[in-house]
């Protein structure tokens, strides 16, 4: 989340500023690549460019070609073969595949809906969305290459035009949403189309119950990756503003039986628990194991863990039916001592559980995902 804010940070500064600027978007990918379609790049009218789509080995070439689709105002799709070990300046990105980069010229007195400015209205929402980018289209459909169409559970909006391109994609969103972001190829009545439809899930929250020392790292490695992190302490409001500033939202959450209450808790949601005290932890366990959050992350020893748990089940709370999004004590085994590295693999963890991965080394061989979290 954080790339996305600074290259829509990016693009608002040049709008504002009366300037184009082009958008290269990676749609599509041939065997392997650094990033994976969904990937974009903002380039200014002088070349310099926000965000990354090849790791910094082929935004020189990107921003090449952005120059000549700001002067033409034509959309481009072009084709960087990392393969070939080399690339249009002799850098070489060597990732072994073929990427295909749609760059469109950006005009701040068009008020057509700009892709990155859907983006921003799905990232505003706590439902997840799709969002649709032409990127091939032939026949009487050719004037839609580079239309954009984002499709949600209250109603689509954007650039795309033609009625049954709009139904076609509204459709396909609505598959992504479920499954995940794919590249279409669609046979219409006026012409073949290609497009990248991409899941655009909600931002990440995560809560943090506690106050002490090892809260201040937690927050710092939840707003690093881009997370809305949310301090939940007995302190007032504004001794929890003044020890956490880098959190995104503090509350003063004095009762643990208020968690539902005083604390947004989605779907897409990493709550951890670190009060380092039992009775509070165990309450706000229960808490939390009743409402949507995907994550609940408990820090402390592994028999002080299993002490909780057989006390939550004989309290009575739903233990079984929410057994897979409890951990304790949270976080990967990364042989974490230092409240910082202990945050570290926390935050990994939540993340894999988001993502629905399996934290497993990349360099092993592939395997099946686990199931994903709810949505």
């Amino acid at each position: 989340m954080n790339e996305f804010r600074r290259i829509h940070t990016a693009a608002a500064q040049l709008e504002a500023e009366g300037h184009p600027y082009a958008l290269a978007t990676l749609v599509k990918v041939e065997g392997s690549s650094y990033r994976r379609p969904g990937a974009r790049v903002v380039v200014g009218p002088d070349g310099a460019t926000t965000g990354i789509i090849s790791g910094g080995c082929l935004e020189r070439e990107i921003a090449h070609h952005a120059a000549g689709v700001l002067r033409s105002g034509q959309p481009l799709v072009v084709q960087l073969a990392a393969a070939r070990g080399e690339d249009l300046f002799g850098t070489g990105a060597g990732c072994g595949g073929t990427v295909h980069v749609l760059i469109q010229r950006v005009d701040p007195r068009d008020p057509t809906p700009r892709a990155l400015d859907l983006l921003a209205q799905a990232a505003g929402s706590d439902h997840p969305h799709a969002l649709a980018t032409v990127f091939r289209a032939e026949g009487a459909l050719a004037g839609e290459t580079g239309r954009h169409l984002l499709t949600g559970p209250a109603a689509t909006r954007g650039s795309v035009a033609d009625p049954a391109l709009r139904d076609a994609l509204a459709h396909a969103g609505e598959r992504v949403i479920e499954e995940g972001s794919a590249v279409l190829t669609l046979a219409l009545p006026g012409g073949e189309v290609e497009a990248l439809v991409e899941r655009a899930l909600p931002p990440v929250r995560m809560a943090v119950f506690g106050g002490g020392p090892d809260v201040e790292a937690l927050v710092a490695q939840g707003a690093a990756v881009g997370w809305h992190v949310v301090v939940a302490g007995t302190r007032p409001l504004a001794e929890l503003r003044a020890a956490f500033p880098a959190a995104a939202e503090w509350v003063s959450l004095v009762h643990a039986e208020q968690v539902a209450e005083r604390v947004r808790l989605t779907p897409r949601t990493a709550a951890v628990v670190t009060t380092h005290n039992y009775v509070r932890d165990r309450a706000l366990v229960e808490a939390l194991l009743r409402s949507p959050a995907a994550y609940v992350g408990v820090i402390g020893s592994r028999q002080r863990f299993r002490d909780l748990l057989a006390d939550l089940r004989g309290s009575g709370a739903p233990i079984s039916s929410a057994r897979r999004r409890l951990f304790g004590p949270a976080g990967l085994d990364l042989g974490a001592e230092t409240p910082e590295e202990i945050a570290l693999a926390v935050v990994a963890e939540a993340h894999a559980v988001l993502a629905a991965r399996s934290a497993r080394p990349l360099r092993g061989p592939r395997r099946r995902r686990p199931a994903a979290v709810p949505r």
